[in-house]
C-alpha cells in the first residue's frame, strides 16, 4: 500500500491509502448485502416494500458500511488537500465513497421512518403526529427534514457525478445517465408530495393513512 501511495500519488507516508481501504470496506458491506451488486444498492427504492424483511436485517451492516463511507471521504478530502499527484483519481473514489454513504443513508431511513410513523399513529399523539410531519420534512412550508436530506443528497451526487465524467469523459450519452440521478430526485419529492397529503388527510379527519400506503413496510 505505501509503495503504491508513493509511486502513484507521491505520498511518503501512504496515508492516501487509509481512503482507498475505507472505501473498500465499504464495498464488502454493499455486495454482502446485494450479492456483489453494490450498483443495485445506489437506485434501490427503500419506500416500494421490495426489500421485504432485509431493509430491516441490513440495518447493521448499513451504518456500518455509512461510518467506512464516511472515513473515506474524510481521508480522501485531505488527501485532495496535500496536493498528491493524480487527483483526478481520487475524484472517482471520492464519489464511490459518497453514493455508498447516500445509499446507507436512504435504506437506514426507509427503516427508521417507518417504525417512526407506526409508533406516532399507535400511540394516538396528535402532537406527536405533528412532531413527525416536521421531521420528515413533510409539511408544506419545510425545507428540511429526513426527505430533503435524500433531495438534497441526491442531487448533489448528480452535480458530482456530471463533474467527474465530465473531467475524464466526452458528454455523450451523459444526459442520458444523469437521467437516473433525476429519476432518485423526483422519488423522494413524490414521497413528500404523498406524505403531506397523508398528514394532512390525519389532522382534518383523525384517520392515519396505512402505512405501506405511505411506503412504510418495517415495523
Amino acid at each position: 500500500d505505501r509503495a503504491f501511495a508513493w509511486v502513484f500519488h507521491g505520498d511518503p507516508e501512504g496515508k492516501v491509502m487509509d481512503g482507498y481501504n475505507a472505501v473498500l470496506r465499504a464495498q464488502l458491506l454493499g455486495e454482502e448485502m446485494m450479492r456483489h451488486r453494490t450498483i443495485r444498492l445506489f437506485w434501490t427504492n427503500p419506500f416500494d416494500g421490495s426489500l421485504g424483511d432485509r431493509l430491516a436485517e441490513w440495518q447493521p451492516k448499513l451504518r456500518e458500511m455509512r461510518l467506512a463511507a464516511e472515513e473515506a471521504i474524510e481521508h480522501l478530502l485531505k488527501s485532495k488537500r496535500a496536493g498528491f499527484r493524480n487527483a483526478d483519481i481520487l475524484d472517482h473514489i471520492l464519489l464511490a465513497a459518497r453514493r455508498f454513504d447516500y445509499a446507507g443513508l436512504k435504506l437506514i431511513y426507509g427503516a427508521e421512518m417507518s417504525r417512526m410513523y407506526r409508533q406516532a399513529v399507535a400511540s394516538g399523539d396528535r402532537d406527536r403526529i405533528w412532531w413527525l410531519q416536521t421531521q420528515f420534512g413533510a409539511h408544506p412550508k419545510a425545507n428540511q427534514g429526513r426527505i430533503y436530506d435524500l433531495i438534497y443528497g441526491a442531487g448533489n451526487l448528480k452535480m458530482h457525478y456530471r463533474d467527474v465524467w465530465n473531467s475524464q469523459f466526452k458528454p455523450y450519452n451523459l444526459e442520458g445517465v444523469l437521467a437516473l440521478w433525476d429519476m432518485e430526485i423526483q422519488r423522494y419529492w413524490r414521497m413528500k408530495w404523498r406524505l403531506e397529503e397523508g398528514f394532512n388527510q390525519y389532522l382534518q379527519t383523525g384517520e392515519a393513512p396505512e402505512p405501506e400506503s405511505l411506503g412504510f413496510f418495517v415495523e
